[in-house]
């Protein structure tokens, strides 16, 4: 039986070797023109050889269709209308200061004071830390942050309809004082929760765009917010707020309707072969606070962008309150 094996084992291995031999001799006389004529026409008949792997759409794993083009740019399209009718609201006071003074019987020193400091002071004190914990829930696999992003968009325009019931004096002024400050919960929750489904949306090459498209709405939202309260509150400097809010709500509710949540994780490279070799694969990792926080302050680009902003603290509001108060 060893006798045997050890010459069949034998013959296998001649074999082989003959085998290899014949194909080099047969690649020798092709030659490299003979090779490609043949690699040409293998493509003709066969022209899905050279397609490169399917490229996902919202993390679903598949051909990337049509359908899946029109998805991105609905999504964005619709994060970026709600956006704009949330900071619309930001700057509707601005240009009707005085005759919310005048309401609420403050004059001199005191509506500088009271409106142009105290109030906005509330509406950022408490929107910075709204958006780091609803940064921090954006993260979270968990969440589904379509649903966190309506509701933080309630959160800002629902007190915004409500600013139609603020009376007058002291006690109007406090009403208000709460409403602009619940406003800050969703101005300053909205941006991370965005950004978080924009970067699973679209690859790192093309975010710079979708960001850049995306500021642009809130910035068009600001500029539209002021020029329609200068507009419309002439009579009631409230009126601006409900007509700007009712349609925001609706915006907001829509969201849940259009908008389909991104895959986590689907847009980036490090991660496409898994995705491609599971198409169950979900991206579950979620940093801790203490590691959120650290790196918030030691990554170079935030530390950036922390200096860059720290002058303009300074100057930039109360430029922007004496210019409406001195041109009212």
């Amino acid at each position: 039986a060893d006798v045997h094996g050890t010459v069949k084992a034998d013959n296998m291995e001649t074999f082989g070797r003959s085998s290899r031999r014949e194909r080099y001799a047969k690649l020798h006389e092709e030659g490299i023109d003979g090779i490609m004529e043949r690699e040409h026409a293998a493509d003709e008949e066969m022209p899905w050889r050279n397609e490169g792997p399917p490229e996902s759409s919202f993390g679903e794993p598949g051909a990337r269709l049509e359908e899946g083009h029109k998805l991105d740019y609905v999504s964005t399209v619709m994060l970026c209308v709600a956006t704009f009718c949330l900071f619309a609201d930001q700057n509707l006071m601005a240009p009707n200061l005085q005759a919310i003074a005048d309401d609420f019987g403050l004059k001199g020193k005191r509506k500088d004071q009271f409106l142009g400091g105290i109030m906005s002071i509330a509406f950022f004190f408490v929107g910075a830390p709204s958006s780091v914990i609803v940064g921090s829930l954006a993260d979270s696999p968990n969440v589904h942050r379509v649903t966190l992003f309506t509701g933080v968009l309630l959160i800002g325009e629902i007190p915004a309809a409500l600013t139609i019931f603020v009376g007058t004096g002291w006690a109007g002024y406090w009403q208000l004082f709460v409403l602009r400050s619940i406003t800050g919960v969703a101005i300053g929750g909205a941006l991370p929760v965005v950004l978080s489904m924009l970067a699973d949306i679209y690859s790192s090459s093309q975010r710079n765009v979708a960001s850049a498209v995306y500021s642009t709405a809130m910035g068009a939202g600001l500029v539209f917010g002021q020029t329609f309260a200068a507009l419309t509150g002439t009579s009631n400097w409230r009126i601006p707020f409900v007509l700007v809010a009712l349609p925001s709500i609706g915006i907001a509710l829509g969201c849940l309707v259009v908008i389909k949540e991104p895959k986590r994780g689907a847009a980036e490279e490090a991660l496409a072969q898994r995705f491609k070799n599971n198409p169950n694969y979900e991206y579950k990792e979620d940093v801790g606070w203490r590691r959120k926080f650290v790196q918030a302050f030691t990554i170079p680009s935030n530390i950036l962008i922390i200096i860059q902003g720290v002058p303009g603290m300074f100057w930039m509001p109360p430029l922007v309150h004496a210019y409406a108060f001195y041109s009212a």
